[in-house]
C-alpha cells in the first residue's frame, strides 16, 4: 500500500492509536466504509457533491454507459443510519475497548444488478463493450458541454485506460458482522427500493 497515500496514513494514524493503548488509552478503532443514504428513505449528506459514490453515480447516468469490464464487479453501500447504529452498539459495549472494527455492509450489490435497477426507474444505462465505453469517455472529454459529465468516473481511470474499482488493499468484516450478530444488528440487503430511495433523493434535491 506504499503507493496509497491515503490508504498508508489512515494505517499510520492507526499504528499510533495501537501504541498509545499500549501504554494505557482506552481506544477502540472504527474503520468507516463508503456511506451512502440513509435505508430507511435514501436522504443523504447536504454536500452530495462532494461524495465519490455518488458522483460515480450521476457520471454513470448522465452517460448512459458502463463498460463490460465492470458489469461483474460487487460494489459497496453502506447506509448511513446502519452505520451509525453499528458504531454506537459497539462503543456501547463492555468489550469492545482496544479492538479493531470495520464497519461497512458486506451485502454488496454486483454492478450488473444495480444497472438493472436503475434502468427499472427511468434512468437508462447500457452494458457495453470497453473500449467502446472508453471512446465515449474521450469523446465527452473533449466536449465543452459534456466533459463535466465524466468528472466522477476520471479519477477511476488507470494509465491503461481501465476503469478500476477493485479495492487496492483487499477487505474482509467478518469479525465484526459476528461481533454485530451477537448485538442483535445485521446489516440491510441493497435492494431495489434501496436504490429507488437513493435515486429519488438524488433528484429532489437536483443533483441528477
Amino acid at each position: 500500500f506504499d503507493d496509497n497515500v491515503y490508504a498508508k496514513s489512515k494505517l499510520m494514524a492507526e499504528m499510533n492509536i495501537l501504541d498509545a493503548v499500549k501504554d494505557g488509552l482506552d481506544g477502540t478503532i472504527l474503520r468507516v466504509g463508503d456511506l451512502t443514504g440513509r435505508y430507511s428513505d435514501g436522504v443523504f449528506q447536504e454536500n452530495i457533491q462532494e461524495n465519490s459514490i455518488y458522483l460515480r453515480l450521476k457520471s454513470i447516468i448522465e452517460i448512459g454507459y458502463i463498460p463490460e469490464s465492470i458489469k461483474d464487479n460487487w460494489l459497496e453501500f453502506t447506509p448511513v443510519d446502519y452505520a451509525g447504529k453499528a458504531i454506537c452498539d459497539i462503543v456501547h459495549c463492555d468489550n469492545s475497548s482496544k479492538r479493531i472494527f470495520h464497519i461497512y455492509n458486506p451485502n454488496m450489490l454486483k454492478t450488473d444488478k444495480l444497472i438493472e435497477y436503475v434502468n427499472k426507474l427511468d434512468c437508462p444505462i447500457k452494458i457495453i463493450d470497453t473500449n467502446d465505453f472508453n471512446n465515449i469517455i474521450k469523446d465527452f472529454s473533449a466536449s465543452r458541454t459534456d466533459k463535466f459529465k465524466v468528472s466522477g468516473l476520471i479519477n477511476d481511470f488507470t494509465k491503461d485506460n481501465d476503469l478500476v474499482y477493485n479495492h487496492t488493499i483487499p477487505q474482509f468484516n467478518e469479525i465484526t458482522v459476528n461481533y454485530l450478530k451477537n448485538l442483535n444488528f445485521n446489516w440491510p440487503d441493497i435492494d431495489f427500493n434501496y436504490i429507488k430511495n437513493i435515486l429519488e433523493y438524488m433528484r429532489k434535491v437536483k443533483f441528477i
